[in-house]
């Protein structure tokens, strides 16, 4: 086991959004897409994907938070789409990305290193391959030809917290195929 380091939640978005590995992100985001609710995460739209990963209640039941309902980010494409929650105070934030293109998990994989230093690989459930970086939150993995991302970026969440947010990301994209 490895020990992380507490960054704070702003340092951790700002770094993982200036490398693009996480988009839009951004503590005090407000940059997501307004939606019809009624049809925000219906399934094929571009939000199902990224946004039908993680619900807010499974969050607030995983980190002891309460969270907003995701929220599809500016940018999202029907090849790249994601998904933002935040907390009530904006403190803690989660965020997916889902992109069709698996050779993106190579980028990503190189990028982290280069950006966050130590990637670690990992074994995810349903993930071809995985990634992940200690002390960041952050988990790329390859599954079903798809890179998908999750960043938790959390204070005081620990690793398993990160490890378990992946794994029930990951068996969601698989369900979805």
């Amino acid at each position: 086991m490895f020990s992380t380091t507490r960054v704070p939640v702003t340092t951790v978005v700002s770094l993982l959004a200036g490398m693009g590995l996480a988009g839009c992100v951004s503590a005090t985001s407000t940059d997501v897409a307004e939606q019809d609710p009624a049809t925000s995460s219906a399934p094929g739209s571009v939000q199902a994907q990224s946004c039908d990963l993680l619900t807010a209640d499974y969050l607030r039941s995983e980190l002891a938070t309460t969270f907003r309902d995701g929220r599809p980010l500016h940018g999202s494409t029907q090849q790249r789409t994601e998904c933002q929650w935040t907390s009530q105070s904006r403190t803690a934030i989660v965020n997916t990305v889902v992109d069709e293109d698996g050779d993106s998990y190579g980028d990503a994989r190189r990028d982290a290193q280069r950006g966050l230093g130590l990637v670690t690989d990992v074994d995810i459930p349903k993930a071809k391959r995985a990634f992940e970086v200690p002390g960041y939150g952050m988990t790329g993995m390859l599954i079903d030809g798809k890179y998908v991302q999750v960043v938790v970026a959390v204070p005081g969440a620990s690793a398993e917290d990160f490890r378990d947010i992946a794994e029930t990301a990951a068996a969601s994209v698989a369900s979805q195929d």
